[in-house]
């Protein structure tokens, strides 16, 4: 028989019809804003010397942040906006790497952000080749799913992974990306054979330090670190609330957060858009803050708060 949801932890229909009704203007807000970094991305890229950088930020970075900001908007209409603080919070760390890159030395960050992207494909591709150290580790920690795994792993057609695993280290050792390769080489056998995050080798040791640099440590720890503890589950006022008369426990969507998703969510769009703007359209800046002036600030600038009775 087909479960039901609890009628007050989970009320699908409540959640919606309470965010249609109260944030119909912020909800087309994110629309437009998803749409227009959609578009921004392939006019910043045509405009562009169309480097490895431009192409990082143009079509990895933005699309990440894209992406992003449309299931912010998905969860927000399904009125789920604790749920939204994940794709926000992904959304800010997108959006640092892309200003961190036009920021200065943006070529070097994007070779750095390649290999280590290249170095990871190597670890999985080894994982399919017989007799590579990487598939016994992998297979080890697989614990108890090491035999299905095993079995899958096993009928991988060898040739092709051999042949995959010689463009990585042909790439990695090549003249475009070599140095950098051997950089993350010399950063592992200093740190104890711990494998570098490609911004530890670019000059930072975490995203913290990045928006240091861009001064927006202020909205690093109210857009990104606030949210990695829901993320993390580590909020323990975000499922149980103890009250004069007892405990509560919040819906599944909760409608607590929604002013502070709407608001992240719209200033890190408005930022990271004015910032690619000005490093690859700059003639569009006029317009953009027309458009800012016409279509979005009203939404933007009146965000309501939930009032939220507690029992």
């Amino acid at each position: 028989m087909p479960e039901t949801p609890h009628p007050q932890l989970l009320n699908r229909q409540a959640a919606v019809d309470a965010m249609a009704q109260g944030y119909a203007p912020q909800l087309e807000l994110l629309t437009q804003l998803a749409n227009y970094a959609s578009n921004l991305g392939i006019r910043a890229f045509n405009g562009s010397q169309r480097t490895p950088m431009d192409l990082l930020v143009c079509h990895v970075l933005l699309k990440q942040f894209t992406r992003m900001l449309d299931a912010t908007e998905i969860l927000m209409r399904a009125g789920a906006p604790e749920a939204a603080r994940v794709p926000v919070r992904v959304a800010f760390e997108a959006a640092m790497y892309a200003e961190w890159m036009l920021v200065a030395d943006g070529e070097r960050k994007a070779k750095c952000y390649y290999v280590g992207n290249l170095r990871a494909s190597r670890v999985w591709t080894k994982r399919a080749i017989a007799g590579a150290p990487e598939r016994q580790a992998f297979l080890q920690d697989m614990g108890q799913l090491g035999e299905d795994i095993r079995a899958g792993v096993e009928g991988i057609p060898q040739g092709p992974a051999r042949e995959q695993l010689q463009r990585i280290e042909a790439s990695l050792s090549g003249p475009q990306y070599g140095e950098t390769n051997a950089a993350f080489d010399e950063y592992k056998r200093t740190h104890r054979g711990r494998e570098p995050r490609w911004y530890s080798v670019a000059g930072k040791h975490n995203l913290r330090e990045i928006a240091i640099e861009l001064q927006k440590l202020p909205e690093y720890i109210i857009f990104y670190q606030q949210n990695s503890e829901a993320v993390h589950a580590a909020m323990y006022s975000d499922h149980i609330r103890v009250l004069p008369r007892g405990v509560r426990a919040p819906p599944i969507r909760d409608l607590k957060e929604t002013h502070n998703v709407f608001n992240a969510a719209a200033s890190i769009a408005m930022v990271l858009f004015q910032r690619i703007l000005a490093y690859y359209r700059l003639e569009e800046l006029p317009r953009f803050g027309q458009q800012y002036v016409d279509d979005w600030r009203q939404a933007y600038r009146n965000i309501p708060r939930a009032h939220i009775v507690e029992q």
